[in-house]
């Protein structure tokens, strides 16, 4: 397996921003990132995939997988365990909320830069996914 690569996105006004693990051709996610991707409370996505996983959307075996990271805890550096999702779950959650978000009309500061990056490289990238999303190829 490569090491992968981080894809940073920025919001429009740069405000805050995201990476994207991806690994071997996937893209991966935590729950706390894909929160802050739509924009909503951990909790709201942690039920979106179980959601997700119950309603057998996705099978969970080929979608999540476990990352080692390094964060600083006060002083120390601290070897931790996080749960990762990959796109299919990303994108699963991500219908969900928007979902929710067109009925109330508020949208995620990272949806603009994140569309345009996917619209350069969905036909090359992901042509199902492309279509999926309704961007032109």
């Amino acid at each position: 397996m490569s090491e992968g690569e981080l894809i940073l996105y920025n919001t429009d006004d740069d405000a805050a921003t995201i990476g994207l693990r991806a690994i071997d051709g996937m893209v991966w996610l935590s729950q706390r990132e894909i929160a802050e991707l739509f924009d909503k409370d951990v909790r709201t996505v942690n039920e979106h995939i179980r959601n997700v996983f119950s309603e057998v959307e996705c099978d969970s075996e080929a979608t999540f997988r476990k990352f080692r990271i390094v964060q600083t805890e006060g002083s120390r550096q601290v070897e931790r365990e996080v749960d990762a999702y990959n796109l299919d779950v990303i994108l699963s959650v991500g219908y969900r909320v928007c979902r929710s978000m067109a009925n109330t009309g508020s949208t995620s500061p990272f949806t603009g830069a994140i569309a345009r990056h996917w619209k350069s490289l969905s036909s090359r990238m992901h042509p199902s996914l492309s279509r999926l999303l309704g961007m032109p190829p």
